[in-house]
């Protein structure tokens, strides 16, 4: 089995160490999307399944024809321009090796590596959605959109303490008590998401307790003022 100290520095400038990798984050954007009824099961299961497969199996564009393919932005620098086709063409080396011996993308290279090479993978997707291509055809009202909250979370660009700010329990917003949802990213590409759901479920207890204390004590400041209104 292939192991990321096996290639060495060829995985460079794609971390060594970068955690979790493409197919954990996969999955756990498949957690996300079921909890918020995003799609059944078996369509959820198919969208997965096929955004990996063709992480592992789409031939990247050869990196002159996509400099050409993909003319510089209006608002993009030189320098960004440069990092970008040096780190495509990167990746374009790094696919051919790992498949040359026998690896999975998706279990060796995680968020980095799909920030270059997802709007390959979505160019394709679309054109099997508009081919009505037999792998797309039962979930293509879904597939899309899949792969658009997977580079949502991929492009997202906060650091892990903003992140964590923005997950941040126990908020006073004008003197209520609230949970702040995580963001996307967080919860796609975190590496203890059950750990971080468990604080959240305890942060939203916390929440309600704190709430409910609160329209207690106003009750009581209520029937104390009026109280004090019929002494007068």
């Amino acid at each position: 089995k292939t192991s990321r100290q096996q290639l060495g520095n060829s995985m460079e400038p794609f971390p060594l160490d970068e955690q979790p990798t493409i197919g954990v984050a996969v999955k756990n954007l498949f957690a996300v999307l079921l909890s918020e009824q995003f799609a059944d099961l078996a369509t959820l299961h198919k969208c997965s399944r096929l955004v990996l497969g063709l992480v592992n199996t789409l031939q990247l564009t050869d990196p002159v024809q996509k400099g050409l393919d993909c003319p510089q932005g209006e608002h993009e620098s030189g320098l960004q321009r440069l990092d970008f086709l040096a780190r495509y063409a990167h990746a374009h080396r790094l696919q051919l090796l790992l498949r040359s011996k026998g690896a999975k993308i998706t279990q060796l290279l995680g968020r980095s590596y799909l920030q270059v090479t997802l709007p390959d993978l979505r160019a394709h997707i679309q054109q099997q959605v508009e081919a009505q291509a037999e792998a797309v055809r039962d979930i293509s009202d879904h597939v899309l959109e899949f792969v658009d909250r997977l580079a949502a979370s991929v492009q997202q660009q906060q650091d892990d303490a903003a992140a964590r700010r923005d997950g941040e329990e126990g908020a006073q917003e004008d003197g209520h008590f609230s949970v702040r949802p995580l963001p996307l990213s967080t919860l796609v590409w975190g590496t203890n998401i059950d750990a971080q759901l468990q604080q959240r479920a305890e942060a939203r207890k916390v929440a309600t307790e704190q709430r409910a204390q609160a329209q207690t004590q106003a009750v009581l400041d209520l029937v104390s003022n009026m109280q004090q209104q019929q002494q007068q």
